[in-house]
């Protein structure tokens, strides 16, 4: 008997003993138990007819796809969950170096296609004796109660058989389980996790879609867009069990296809049956199906996860590209990194504001009009007061509108911060954003901008900072019952507080402040006014910077006066937009203003206010972008809004598939009333509801696309986007 002949046989009798272990599992997952070149501990994926089917029918698309269009999906950090499996008594199991080793390993491959694999947490530990020795028919047992959803569940097993047979491990291909089988050997050993993670995004063997018949794909490529593993790059593979070299890593057989051509596969490739310390490599084909399975196969995966937590205080100026943030895969174009002028004249920055480079939205078509580009954080974890900062610039005919989400699921709902539209000028502004509702939260911020009707509407945006703020000082005055403050009325704060021991904290109450804006001021007094006189400080911290120490802060120098006192101020210049606070003091006699500590007579309340950016920016905007400002001014804290103040406007779900609820909380005693504008302007629906009560909106009738809601109540006026899909 000839080499050849003894080669054909153990062959056939591998094909025979696979065929006979063919076997049905969890999932409707195939396993197959081979022994082959991966050693005594063969791979146990093997595609069923479904998820065959379910391939197919984008084997074009994805053979089309190309690694340099992967731009961007919903994650290209994705998560995994480590699961060890151990004796009783914790004995056993990979340790979290083998691990690491392993993931580190993987992501040196995937890294060609713009993915790493992150533990979203701590290693879970599963103590039972009973699993430490892994038989595939206690898959469900295992891992139903242990999977974490939208990740990938990797589960190490000491030994993992298939009716009493070792194998190595095995996947499942897509549309299936997000969970991956392997034992501690072929982890520490090889390439095998990374193998399965191919099988996991769409990889067949390269010897084909099935374990136990020769391939079906020629050696001359032909067929190779609908034979063995659908990949035309990856030549014709019969099989490479028993077939590689071990020293040298050649393939030694003398196999040939149905035209007679001699087979000359890679023996090099991670998803062949080739020996383990061969396979060192993936081509691009199987790159670009990698890619293609994750962001559209896979596209679920990271979804409400987070890959890391990045510390308040946290700045970015995109001098090195995106940095940590990605690009937003659920809009219609994306922010481009830019130095120096944008292309189109009469609109955008010339330079940055801080070092060379900076983010913008090109309007050029076809990205106008009226197209989307969002900008999502990672998860920021802030400390007791926090705040974001950054530099935008707003210039052009036509510029459309910026806004600030924040969520605080990972991203899987988000909540309108901030948000102004219009001509800003051709200057860089600054936007503070105050992140105290949100104490010592995980957050991920979205910064979206729309453009306008035609190209002068470009936005940039730059220099991000998220500040843990220190608390403001503490000041209080005893013998309050004395002499203390009575009454304050500035814009829409008329508050009569009467003897509050000395400190008043009223920063739930904000105002909205203009300059040359006038302040009431009346004391209160036990007896009468006192001979010294009673004086008057009020100090506003423009900067932001939680103290009032600042050349300009102090806007009502001190003052006596024994009645109600009323007096103008100004904003001045370099102020800072957006929510802070506002210090009053009445204090018996004259001293040297200071803002912190305690003092003889009097009393110290300190209040919220707003300041800046206007409802609306102005410019030469079309009404459906002027939709887009988010209330700034009549939301400064969306946490914070109580019925009879400010008015809390939410619209859900969004995006929307045409049924849509509304719910309004605060504004006037009367209700509120709303209308829904499309994007030319034109009313598609109106109607009106109840504080506290949802509405219900049907648009189902409405085509797709972008429209406006605008609530209506007394004076107040609140816009929100909503998507229809």
């Amino acid at each position: 008997m000839n080499t050849e002949t003894t080669r054909n046989m153990k062959t056939l009798y591998f094909t025979l003993i696979s065929i006979f272990l063919l076997i049905k599992v969890g999932y409707g997952q195939t396993l197959v138990q081979t022994k082959s070149s991966f050693g005594n501990e063969g791979c146990g994926t093997i595609a069923t007819q479904h998820q065959i089917n379910y391939l197919n029918k984008t084997k074009v698309q994805r053979q089309n796809y190309n690694v340099h269009t992967f731009a961007k999906t919903i994650n290209s950090q994705v998560p995994i969950q480590c699961h060890v499996v151990r004796t009783d008594l914790g004995a056993g199991g990979l340790t979290p170096t083998a691990i690491s080793v392993a993931i580190n390993t993987m992501n040196s491959y995937y890294a060609n296609v713009n993915i790493e694999f992150y533990q979203i947490n701590p290693i879970n530990y599963i103590d039972n004796s009973n699993y430490y020795n892994f038989e595939y028919s206690q898959e469900a047992d295992v891992c139903d109660s242990n999977d974490v959803p939208n990740v990938i569940n990797i589960y190490f097993f000491k030994t993992v058989t298939l009716f009493g047979s070792p194998i190595g491990g095995y996947s499942y291909y897509p549309p299936s389980a997000d969970r991956i089988i392997m034992t501690n050997s072929c982890t520490m050993s090889g390439n095998t996790l990374t193998h399965e993670m191919g099988h996991y995004f769409s990889l067949y063997h390269t010897h084909g879609k099935s374990n136990y018949t020769r391939t079906d794909e020629l050696v001359d490529g032909s067929n190779c867009t609908v034979a063995g593993d659908d990949i035309c790059d990856t030549p014709a593979d019969p099989n490479l069990t028993y077939l590689v070299d071990g020293l040298s890593c050649l393939y030694i057989g003398t196999e040939t296809d149905d035209n007679g051509e001699l087979y000359s596969p890679d023996p090099t490739n991670i998803m062949s049956y080739s020996q383990k310390h061969c396979r060192t490599t993936l081509s691009a084909g199987q790159y670009n199906r990698v890619a293609y399975s994750l962001e559209f196969d896979r596209n679920y995966l990271g979804v409400g996860t987070c890959p890391a937590f990045t510390n308040a205080p946290y700045q970015e100026s995109f001098e090195d590209g995106l940095g940590d943030w990605i690009q937003d895969a659920d809009d219609d174009m994306d922010w481009i990194n830019q130095t120096g002028q944008t292309p189109t004249a009469g609109t955008g920055p010339s330079s940055a504001v801080d070092g060379q480079r900076y983010m913008y939205i090109e309007s050029s078509y076809p990205n106008h009009p009226y197209k989307t580009a969002g900008l999502i954080s990672p998860c920021i974890s802030l400390g007791f007061d926090s705040e974001i900062r950054f530099q935008y610039h707003m210039f052009g005919s036509n510029t459309g509108g910026l806004s600030v989400d924040v969520s605080t699921d990972y991203g899987l709902t988000w909540m309108q911060l901030w948000g102004i539209a219009g001509d800003q000028g051709n200057i860089w502004h600054t936007a503070v954003i105050d992140l105290a509702d949100f104490a010592n939260d995980v957050i991920k911020l979205k910064i979206q901008g729309i453009t306008g009707a035609d190209d002068k509407s470009d936005i940039a945006i730059d220099n991000i900072s998220i500040l843990n703020l220190p608390p403001y000082c503490g000041s209080s005055g005893y013998f309050s019952n004395w002499f203390w403050i009575e009454a304050i009325e500035i814009g829409n704060i008329n508050n009569v507080s009467g003897i509050d021991g000395g400190y008043g904290d009223y920063t739930s109450l904000s105002a909205t402040i203009t300059d040359g804006m006038q302040i009431s001021l009346t004391p209160g007094y036990f007896a009468g006014p006192p001979s010294q006189g009673l004086f008057w400080n009020v100090w506003i911290d423009w900067n932001h910077d939680h103290d009032f120490d600042d050349a300009g802060e102090l806007v009502i120098k001190p003052l006596p006066f024994p009645g109600t006192i009323n007096r103008k101020f100004n904003i001045p210049a370099g102020a800072l937009p957006g929510e802070t606070r506002m210090r009053i003091q009445a204090k018996l006699g004259y001293w040297a203003p200071s803002t912190c500590g305690t003092f003889f007579g009097g009393e110290v309340e300190d209040y919220t206010v707003f300041f800046g950016s206007p409802k609306l920016a102005g410019g030469n905007v079309k009404e459906p972008v002027k939709e887009l400002d988010h209330t700034l001014s009549t939301i400064p804290n969306p946490k914070a809004a109580d019925y009879g103040q400010t008015l809390a406007v939410n619209t859900f779900p969004n995006p929307s598939k045409g049924l849509l609820q509304l719910e309004v909380l605060g504004g006037a005693e009367e209700g509120f009333a709303y209308k829904v504008l499309n994007l030319t302007g034109a009313i598609v629906h109106e109607g009106d509801g109840i504080y506290g009560t949802a509405a219900r909106i049907d648009l189902s009738e409405q085509p797709k696309g972008i429209y406006f809601v605008r609530v209506f109540s007394g004076a107040q006026t609140v816009s929100r986007k909503v998507t229809l899909q």
